[in-house]
Order: C-alpha cells, then sequence, then structure tokens
C-alpha cells in the first residue's frame, strides 16, 4: 500500500516491482477482456439508432481502442 500513497515519482525498482505484479496476476489481460465486454455492451446500446456514419464512427472509434497495439 506504501507504494501505492506516494507522492513524490517512482524509482525504476518500484516500476518494475509493480509491473511485475500486474504480470503476475493477468492485469493487462484481464483490463483487456474488460474493456471488449464493455465496448461491445457499448455497441449493442447503440443498435436502436439509425444506421448511419455518426453511429459507425461510434463503433469503430471504441473497436479501435480495445483493438490497438500501442
Amino acid at each position: 500500500d506504501a507504494i501505492l500513497e506516494k507522492e513524490e515519482d517512482f524509482e525504476d525498482g518500484e516500476i518494475l516491482f509493480l509491473r511485475e505484479i500486474v504480470d503476475k496476476y493477468g492485469g493487462v489481460e484481464k483490463t483487456k477482456s474488460v474493456a471488449r465486454d464493455l465496448v461491445r455492451k457499448a455497441s449493442s446500446l447503440l443498435d436502436p439508432l439509425d444506421d448511419n456514419s455518426y453511429r459507425a464512427s461510434l463503433v469503430s472509434l471504441a473497436e479501435y481502442i480495445v483493438t490497438r497495439k500501442n
């Protein structure tokens, strides 16, 4: 808990430690999975709207965000 409550910048060793914890417990993959689920839900909420370029842009943007590499 102390690391997360720091007000100053993290040191390299602390960043590495936090990254190892995130990797160990699958934090990145879990976050990606939750994001994909939220995009699917949000996209389905757009279904009642007219099929037009605005709706398509919203869906495309959301899909891009969860599929981009960086």
